[in-house]
């Protein structure tokens, strides 16, 4: 369970769907679909990201109005929930 959606402070929130996490790493935004709000206004995008060789794909919650979507060729910084709240 997330603690939340992502916020402006620069926190995204995901859970993985597919693929494997490593610890604490820099992945590349492949794609961003299912972009579509639920009926609170939550965007649940699916992101495919590149880890080195590796593909995951996490579903990214957050409000497009204070949160945009990934963008393709975007890094970002991933941690586990675990280390997260560490």
């Amino acid at each position: 369970q997330l603690p939340g959606t992502s916020n402006d402070a620069g926190f995204l929130m995901a859970n993985l769907r597919s693929g494997e996490l490593p610890s604490a790493t820099r992945a590349v935004v492949l794609s961003d679909s299912n972009c579509q709000p639920d009926a609170e206004g939550i965007s649940h995008c699916l992101n495919d990201l590149q880890i080195g060789s590796s593909v995951i794909t996490v579903q990214h919650h957050h409000n497009m109005q204070a949160v945009p979507c990934l963008s393709p060729g975007e890094t970002v910084q991933i941690i586990a929930l675990a280390a997260y709240q560490g």
